[in-house]
């Protein structure tokens, strides 16, 4: 495959609304606001890596629902997630 053809992007068929109104903002945001808070699980995890001769202490946290059954899943089947740096909370 050429390079080019690999860069080609499709368009896509949805296209973001220019306007959305302040009631709908807040109605969306409401519902989501009444869903039932899920206990949250944290773990950590430290590892070395050893590279240019020096060792490099990396760490991660991990956010999980203690409870799998309501955890979403998308369309595919997968389970529906966030990648972040941030839990989410709604303190």
């Amino acid at each position: 495959m050429a390079e080019q053809d690999y860069m080609r992007k499709e368009p896509s068929a949805w296209e973001p609304p220019s306007h959305i109104p302040r009631h709908e903002i807040v109605q969306t945001s409401q519902a989501v606001l009444a869903t039932p808070d899920m206990k949250i699980k944290q773990t950590e995890d430290i590892f070395r890596i050893r590279e240019l001769e020096m060792d490099w202490d990396m760490g991660v946290m991990v956010y999980e629902p203690e409870h799998s059954a309501p955890i979403p899943v998308g369309a595919d089947g997968k389970k529906v997630g966030r990648v972040g740096h941030m839990p989410l909370s709604r303190a």
